[in-house]
């Protein structure tokens, strides 16, 4: 690093934002894994140059664009693009519940594995009480096609899914 260059202090660094960037969506469509991982290296670049690990956006419309970008990857089959977003964005109780919802109404056996451990390893973490208590009744989440009330587990259910609702039951979820 050059000497002249100012260094960045803790407080820049913990404050970054990933901001969204506008072609992740379509890349998602089409299943271009490099040039998501492209998009998400170029936008977490920390101000000392390395990178910053996993991020999250405040703004709600950021949050909401996030959002819709993991459901869209895990909607149309791209477990690797889904896998990549889930380890670069720090995303929260509620958007992990519904991304799991997405993947039992996709009848993917697999992302629902994987979203499961994910859920697994935030219960060791400080837990967000207000998405955890929202999850299940929540009508905050824009543009949801799940009802606010409805479960994985009920949903395999409806669907029929009987391996995704033994996996779920073998979680926990009732």
């Amino acid at each position: 690093m050059d000497p002249l260059t100012p260094q960045p202090n803790w407080t820049e660094i913990v404050n970054k934002k990933l901001k969204f960037p506008p072609r992740l969506l379509g890349a998602i469509q089409e299943g271009q894994l490099g040039l998501v991982q492209q998009l998400l290296e170029s936008g977490m670049e920390a101000p000392g140059g390395g990178p910053g690990g996993p991020l999250r956006n405040v703004e709600e419309a950021e949050d909401r664009s996030w959002r819709e970008a993991l459901n869209l990857a895990i909607r149309l089959g791209h477990e690797a693009i889904a896998d990549v977003l889930l380890a670069n964005i720090k995303f929260d109780f509620r958007q992990v519940h519904e991304a799991l919802l997405v993947a039992v109404d996709t009848n993917q056996p697999a992302v629902v594995h994987r979203l499961l451990a994910r859920l697994e390893r935030e219960k060791g973490r400080k837990v967000d009480t207000r998405s955890f208590s929202l999850a299940f009744f929540d009508s905050s989440i824009d543009g949801s096609r799940f009802a606010p009330g409805v479960t994985p587990l009920t949903l395999a259910c409806q669907k029929d899914l009987y391996e995704i609702a033994q996996l779920l039951m073998d979680q926990g979820h009732a």
